[in-house]
């Protein structure tokens, strides 16, 4: 008797281990993005400007509500030539939660905002992309992305023709038809 009733208690905690269990996975589309040439002082949406957007599918065995947050990297995954974002706030995710069905996936803009300020021309920058479950309980699960932004040089200052007054002189001060004179003129404007 007491050998059948450790094997129901096992079979026990097994039936209710597999009743419980639940399959939960995130996966994203591109762990790394990167992108060239953002002009300082410029809003970039990245989708329309480089054909990008952020989709995190949904690999689990039920529908999942996720968010997404913007931060800076941890110093040992930055990659080579790269700083940390100054400024997590620069990047948005646009929508930054969904819920996502089973199998599903949940598309995201990403818009960076560089400020105009000429000292964030020529230097790239990282920011870290975290997208987490949310209401899950104790268990969640969360995948991370990082985006590597590349600033342009600051526009080029348009060359502008200054308009000059001239101030000349003209001799002879007389002229007729009828004599022969040649005409100097000289700017005296610098």
């Amino acid at each position: 008797l007491s050998k059948w009733c450790l094997w129901a208690a096992a079979m026990a905690v097994v039936w209710r281990t597999e009743a419980v269990a639940a399959k939960l996975g995130l996966r994203i589309t591109k762990g790394e993005m990167k992108v060239e040439d953002l002009g300082v002082g410029k809003v970039h949406n990245l989708r329309t400007s480089h054909g990008l957007t952020y989709t995190v599918a949904n690999e689990g065995d039920s529908p999942v509500d996720v968010r997404t947050t913007v931060s800076q990297p941890e110093e040992r995954a930055l990659r080579a030539g790269y700083e940390s974002i100054p400024d997590p706030g620069w990047v948005r995710i646009i929508p930054d939660s969904s819920d996502i069905p089973v199998g599903g996936n949940a598309y995201s803009e990403m818009v960076v905002l560089i400020p105009d300020d000429p000292r964030w021309a020529g230097r790239r920058f990282q920011a870290a992309l975290t997208t987490s479950t949310r209401g899950m309980g104790t268990i969640s699960a969360a995948v991370r992305a990082h985006l590597l932004i590349s600033v342009g040089s600051p526009p080029a200052k348009k060359n502008r023709k200054k308009f000059i007054v001239p101030d000349f002189t003209v001799s002879p001060a007389l002229l007729s038809p009828q004599n022969e004179h040649r005409l100097r003129v000289v700017n005296m404007s610098t």
